[in-house]
């Protein structure tokens, strides 16, 4: 329901944890590990990453207020549709690419870390103005309105306002993009995490996503998703010669590289491709000393 004053949203789909989860006694789950904490856990899909009207916009018309919530439910509706065929035809079809544009773009828009960073974006003086124009780039005639409008808007909404030309803007980016569809290795699974795509700029940080920018996103336990742009400059990466919107195997090394890249990505939770009970990794902390 849209038309509720209080609204439980998730940063992370549920469609999307349950690529990862499992069912026990009735109700999905995944096995976590909250960084700097000595043991795992086992969370509710239902309730990771949910918070009250986090994505609302500043209207009383509740439509127009969850418009990006509703949006997004759109985008995530057709996941496992993706998964499917991938699993099924061993590609990925034009339709669900571009879905997949709108789906990374989307938790980008979402996941704290890189709100975080657009936040602070807005807020300086300096860059802000960049900021709008880079997002306004495939709309430019969107610039004068979006600035007057958030200029007059509290500055707690003006995130939410500039999100949705921002997920405009990446999604017209990731178009140009190549994509690859890695399996994992040896059925070890892929791990993901409450920040789970992976953006390398390769040291280029003069724009949001510079044609250098290679992105890493595991889709479930079995697939990761690695998109790159042909006009890179740098063009080292050995991934950028698989088979284009195909599945390739990995190798050991590419896998380990690829989950040290999640476990060091900018998140808090760490989440498994497996169920796993309550682990201890300190039998002090077990025992309660």
């Amino acid at each position: 329901m849209t038309d509720v004053e209080f609204q439980g949203q998730h940063r992370i789909s549920q469609i999307y944890l349950k690529q990862f989860g499992f069912e026990r006694e009735g109700k999905w789950c995944i096995s976590v590990w909250r960084k700097f904490l000595n043991h795992t856990d086992i969370e509710s899909v239902e309730k990771f990453s949910k918070e009250i009207n986090v994505f609302d916009l500043p209207y009383k018309d509740f439509k127009l207020r969850r418009y990006f919530e509703n949006t997004s439910n759109i985008i995530e509706g057709e996941y496992f549709k993706i998964i499917n065929t991938i699993t099924h035809q061993n590609q990925l079809i034009p339709r669900h690419k571009d879905i997949l544009c709108h789906y990374v773009a989307n938790l980008i828009c979402r996941t704290k870390p890189y709100r975080n960073f657009f936040d602070l974006l807005l807020k300086d003086e300096l860059i802000r103005n960049k900021f709008l124009s880079e997002i306004t780039m495939f709309r430019e005639e969107e610039l004068p309105e979006l600035k007057q409008f958030l200029d007059i808007l509290n500055e707690g909404f003006q995130l939410n306002v500039a999100i949705g030309s921002l997920m405009n803007h990446l999604v017209q980016v990731f178009r140009k993009f190549q994509f690859i569809i890695l399996k994992d290795f040896d059925n070890r699974g892929w791990f993901t995490s409450d920040n789970p795509v992976i953006v390398d700029k390769q040291n280029n940080h003069s724009w949001i996503v510079p044609l250098e920018t290679e992105i890493y996103f595991p889709l479930s336990k079995d697939y990761c998703l690695f998109m790159f742009h042909e006009d890179s400059e740098i063009k080292t990466n050995p991934l950028r010669h698989l088979t284009i919107n195909k599945i390739s195997d990995s190798d050991e090394v590419t896998h380990k590289s690829i989950c040290d890249r999640t476990l060091h990505n900018d998140n808090e939770y760490l989440i498994f491709p497996t169920e796993i009970d309550k682990t201890f990794f300190d039998d002090s902390e077990r025992n309660g000393t």
